[in-house]
């Protein structure tokens, strides 16, 4: 039954749609059902090509959003090294530190919160030294 009414839907009620909206516009400047059937056929063309446009303009997007995304996966891997190797070279100098090897130092390489932290374990390590 459904499939039924959907296809007298198709059949009859979709091509009334469509072409209301062309000899609507027709009749309302004051042309006759031929000259609608023709504005139909134009817009149709129309629409066509406005698909082929539409999809041709989206391709650039696309190639921008990769771009985007690839540069936003480059500075998170920067950011995150930038973080990262001063801890490791912390954990690196306490692991000598535990076993004895009081001579490693951590380097400061900048005035942030982790190069107070090396400055302080710097320390640390010399007053275990001595």
């Amino acid at each position: 039954m459904a499939i039924q009414l959907q296809s007298n839907w198709d059949s009859q009620m979709k091509p009334l749609v469509r072409m209301s909206i062309a000899h609507r516009l027709m009749l309302l400047v004051g042309g006759d059902i031929a000259d609608a059937e023709q504005s139909e056929a134009k817009l149709d063309e129309l629409s066509k090509r406005s698909n082929v446009a539409s999809h041709a303009s989206l391709m650039p997007l696309v190639a921008l959003g990769c771009m985007g995304m690839l540069m936003a996966c480059v500075i998170c891997f920067m950011v995150t090294r930038t973080l990262v190797q001063p801890i490791i070279g912390i954990a690196t100098v306490l692991r000598a530190a535990e076993v004895g090897d009081y001579t490693q130092r951590v380097e400061r390489c900048a005035d942030d919160e982790l190069g107070i932290l090396a400055s302080s374990i710097n320390r640390l390590i010399e007053r275990l030294e001595n």
